[in-house]
């Protein structure tokens, strides 16, 4: 028996509108369905967006200059170079707000003397790879932190911030995560750099 095209093509029409019919979706009106979370992709933005607006930075606003003196040790002609950074994004009752840094850093090659005012920092285990010490004194919160520049040598870049952790806005987790960013961003800049005459401070630190 010979069944004619027309006639397969009004049983497979009639199917599909009993099966729509039965799920209560109209034919005119259905929706290829697509696989996935619905609403993934907006969610996923959103979420990008607002961890980039919560996102801090460290800008260098002055820098790359050597001097003769670091805070913290006394009196002394320690070289180092030295940076003057801002926080970014900063609330209005965070230090810095007339323009001026935030902080400093001083690095150095020279072989520092720590007395027992500096005490090992161990808030985050991220850092034990780089020994890194701290103290509070006359000249404020101080962190020191060992680098080792995978050339056979280290440095010291040691942090000041005059107005004392608290005041800068800073968290525990928050001060480590900017010791790691700045040290990790100084060891690549180093990484391209052939003499120390072309080393130069991070001019842009995310953390």
């Amino acid at each position: 028996m010979r069944i004619s095209v027309f006639g397969l093509l009004f049983v497979s029409l009639s199917l599909i509108a009993l099966s729509c019919e039965g799920s209560g979706e109209n034919p005119a009106m259905a929706v290829p369905k697509t696989a996935g979370t619905p609403g993934a992709g907006p969610v996923s933005a959103a979420e990008s967006a607002q961890k980039a607006e919560s996102a801090r930075r460290m800008l260098l606003v002055r820098g790359n200059q050597w001097v003769n003196g670091i805070p913290g040790f006394g009196a002394n002609g320690f070289f180092a170079l030295k940076g003057e950074y801002q926080l970014l994004p900063r609330a209005e009752n965070e230090a810095g707000n007339n323009g001026a840094g935030d902080f400093f850093v001083y690095l150095t090659k020279e072989s520092l003397y720590f007395s027992a005012d500096w005490q090992i920092r161990q808030q985050n285990r991220a850092l034990q790879q780089n020994r890194t010490l701290q103290r509070s004194g006359e000249d404020g919160f101080l962190a020191a932190v060992t680098i080792d520049d995978g050339r056979g040598s280290s440095w010291i870049a040691v942090f000041l911030f005059p107005l004392g952790i608290e005041e800068t806005g800073l968290g525990a987790d928050a001060f480590d995560q900017l010791i790691r960013a700045w040290t990790g961003r100084f060891l690549y800049f180093y990484s391209l750099s052939r003499t120390i005459g072309e080393l130069s401070l991070p001019a842009i630190v995310e953390f």
